[in-house]
């Protein structure tokens, strides 16, 4: 008998890794352009892991003062590093601190009315703003009542609307859109513009709010230039509008062909306004570049980005878009992209593709503690739109968490605990890290790792009847009934049409003593036509 039950043991180990390893398979061969690796980082097998010390983040923390982030200096144009901490910002938001979080805005402002160099501050203090969430949209109300007065709360629905209508069009090609997806879009980006207006008739000279309106007039040159003409009466020296403006140029967007090359040569121009402009003659070699990447021909993309270096090595944005090929690419290796992804991120502390490379490049080099910060730090800034780039990271962390535990006994379970209580800082409710994490507080002292190992695969599939069957046979020999129990309910919450999972619980409730909950159970089981249910739903009733 002893070896019998060793041989099943050995058998679910066996078809537990082959579960792990062919969901791990479908990961890497199903992943987006923009995180599939050529390298060996993911591939071969799992070292050992080292020590884990990593203090869990507050991320809820509020300023108490006008929060910034990056160094205390400045670039060789004049421009300072230093952006404030739009995650701070955010916190403030959701903490409907409404008083001191206008206060803030309007701060950054007129920091910028004084200075022209921080032009990009008052842009980062309200990027947190410009996320597609639906949960945002009674607390914008709540802000404008508490600040009729001020244009912050205004401008800040207004970049919010912008992305619900940015969400509502899709990211498909035109052909690939639907008149319904459309029409939500162009509602939506109406409902903003009311928004931006009310901002602009409290307070004239806002950066985004003249960058929203171009937005709003793509393909219209004529209303385009008076948006610029607005803008540039309050900020003649200003290069991010003229950016803006050139943006709105583009072909992809309406623009005429070739104006935005025209008007790139006349802006560069006027480097006694400002010697930043010399970097809009960049903008049209950004843009090949980028064309030439989605269309993968690496080597053209990056002579259009170097091209563009040549007129600043430094400037960030190219940097970011030469960054971006390698990335895409996915032949240069983590050790590479890392330094100069942390470099160019200087520049523009809130460039999601950058961070979220960031983040992919980490989970390349398999720096699974890295990759819990970098995660935060996305998660801080960008929520929503970085949410399937931080739950990608989570799947591959959590299943590095199940191999160790089913193949590496010396690895403590309290470090793999410290590692899966960090991935739950993150996303509290990612189904693979509560399932590892409840198997960690579960079996804390079990040791073998053919044991260890039915568990961890218990975990690899939260919607699997047969991996959760091994954790059901383990906590029934140990007549831990009640957590078994645990187990099924939970699993029924994320299949409620299982006949099984139903057939499963109502055994372990009548072994439990509950006799009245089993046959519910068994009812409905019966109704789901699971074999054997009626029959278990007539024996309770009797």
């Amino acid at each position: 008998m002893v070896e019998k039950n060793k041989r099943m043991t050995g058998l679910v180990i066996g078809l537990g890794v082959a579960i792990v390893l062919a969901v791990i398979f479908w990961m890497n061969n199903n992943e987006p352009e923009n995180s599939r690796h050529s390298g060996n980082a993911r591939r071969g097998a799992v070292h050992q892991a080292a020590p884990i010390v990593l203090p869990r983040p507050d991320l809820g923390e509020l300023p108490t003062s006008l929060p910034f982030i990056g160094p205390e200096s400045v670039d060789k144009y004049g421009y300072p590093l230093r952006q404030p901490d739009a995650a701070a910002l955010g916190a403030l938001f959701h903490a409907k601190r409404f008083a001191q979080l206008t206060e803030y805005l309007e701060s950054y402002q007129a920091e910028f009315d004084e200075d022209f160099h921080k032009e990009y501050w008052p842009r980062h203090a309200y990027h947190v703003f410009a996320q597609p969430d639906p949960s945002h949209k009674e607390l914008f109300a709540e802000w404008i009542g508490a600040s009729p007065d001020s244009y912050a709360p205004y401008l800040a629905r207004g970049s919010y609307l912008v992305a619900l209508a940015r969400q509502a069009r899709g990211s498909a090609l035109a052909k690939n859109t639907s008149d319904k997806q459309f029409a939500n879009s162009r509602a939506l980006q109406r409902q903003a513009a009311v928004d931006i207006d009310s901002a602009l008739a409290i307070r004239p000279g806002l950066p985004l709010a003249y960058a929203m309106q171009i937005r709003f007039r793509l393909g219209d040159v004529q209303a385009q230039d008076s948006v610029l003409s607005a803008a540039l009466q309050h900020c003649p020296k200003c290069a991010l509008t003229r950016y803006d403006y050139m943006a709105g140029l583009d072909p992809r967007w309406g623009g005429p062909r070739g104006a935005d090359e025209k008007y790139s040569k006349e802006a560069s121009a006027l480097t006694s306004l400002n010697p930043r402009l010399k970097l809009l003659a960049a903008y049209p070699l950004q843009q090949k570049c980028r064309a030439f990447q989605r269309a993968k021909k690496w080597g053209k993309a990056r002579q259009m980005c170097d091209a563009a270096l040549e007129l600043d090595p430094d400037y960030w944005s190219t940097r970011s878009a030469r960054i971006m090929v390698d990335v895409y690419e996915g032949k240069t290796s983590p050790e590479t992209l890392l330094p100069k992804i942390e470099e160019a991120l200087e520049g523009n502390p809130y460039n999601l593709p950058l961070l979220e490379a960031k983040l992919n490049q980490l989970h390349r080099a398999k720096d699974w503690l890295g990759g819990v910060t970098a995660a935060i730090e996305l998660r801080r800034i960008s929520w929503v739109s970085s949410h399937r780039a931080i739950e990608r990271f989570l799947d591959a962390a959590s299943y590095y968490v199940v191999i160790t535990f089913g193949q590496h006994p010396e690895v403590s379970s309290t470090e793999l605990n410290t590692l899966v209580r960090a991935l739950l800082d993150i996303m509290p409710d990612h189904a693979s890290t509560v399932c590892m994490n409840m198997a960690l507080e579960e079996f804390p002292d079990v040791q073998e790792p053919n044991h260890r190992g039915a568990i961890a695969v218990s975990c690899a599939d939260v919607h699997s009847i047969g991996s959760l069957l091994s954790t059901d046979r383990i906590l029934s020999e140990r007549k831990d009934f009640v957590s078994v129990e645990k187990h099924w309910t939970r699993f029924i919450a994320n299949n409620p049409r299982s006949g099984k999972a139903y057939l499963y619980r109502s055994q372990v409730r009548s072994k439990l003593g509950r006799t009245e909950d089993a046959l519910l159970d068994a009812n409905q089981s019966c109704t789901l036509k699971e074999k054997n249910a009626c029959e278990l739903a007539t024996s309770l009733k009797n």
